[in-house]
């Protein structure tokens, strides 16, 4: 007697791709959006499928990545996609990293992991003052640090903090930078003076932030 014929045992497969799980963003300044990255959704089945349940895809950290998404409700032909399109708006500086699950029609994503660097929505300089000769008693002319919105879009400097010379015997400082916008590429400035009251060489340090971010320290010598 010859053999029975077994049919081959029948197994799902995935209806749609999901690509790519990991996102890296560019550098972006704190305060600013980078442009969104897409997380496709392809329909590789062969048929057209509707995606009648779409759950899930909010990044964990809500506070630095966000998504918006195209693909509830739709059908898509053999072939056809949607995306989450995901961007990054840090809140500080440094490297962040979160992730995200959503499933399409009770199919599981796996894991999207999204990273970026934030970087400092101003540029500081200079970091170092040295003031010329000045006579016991005068008073030099002042020398500006300089805020520089670096981010490419405007900031508004809602919070400014120190900046006042550790020395206030021989330097001075003033500013007006406190609750000002800033257009991307526009400054304002930290303004110190230096007033001897004895002979020979001084010098002094100063800190100040913006909006958080510290400047680093300031060194002013005379």
């Amino acid at each position: 007697g010859g053999l029975a014929f077994q049919a081959p045992s029948a197994h799902a497969v995935d209806a749609f791709t999901i690509a790519p799980t990991t996102l890296t963003f560019p550098a972006t300044a704190v305060g600013a959006t980078s442009a969104g990255i897409p997380v496709t959704v392809t329909n590789v089945s062969g048929i057209s499928q509707s995606l009648t349940t779409v759950a899930g895809g909010v990044p964990f950290d809500a506070a630095n990545f966000s998504t918006v998404q195209n693909c509830a409700g739709v059908t898509l032909a053999p072939g056809a996609s949607c995306a989450f399109t995901y961007t990054f708006t840090p809140t500080t500086t440094g490297p962040l990293t979160t992730t995200t699950n959503f499933s399409i029609n009770g199919q599981p994503s796996g894991t999207i992991t999204l990273n970026g660097t934030g970087t400092p929505a101003f540029t500081i300089a200079p970091t170092t003052i040295t003031f010329p000769t000045t006579v016991v008693g005068d008073t030099s002319a002042g020398i500006d640090v300089t805020i520089t919105n670096a981010s490419g879009v405007s900031q508004t400097l809602a919070a400014v903090a120190g900046g006042a010379p550790i020395d206030t015997v021989n330097f001075s400082g003033f500013q007006n930078c406190v609750g000002v916008t800033l257009a991307p590429g526009a400054s304002c400035a930290f303004t110190y003076k230096f007033t001897p009251t004895t002979l020979g060489p001084l010098t002094t340090t100063t800190n100040f932030s913006i909006n958080g971010q510290a400047s680093g320290t300031i060194t002013l010598n005379g």
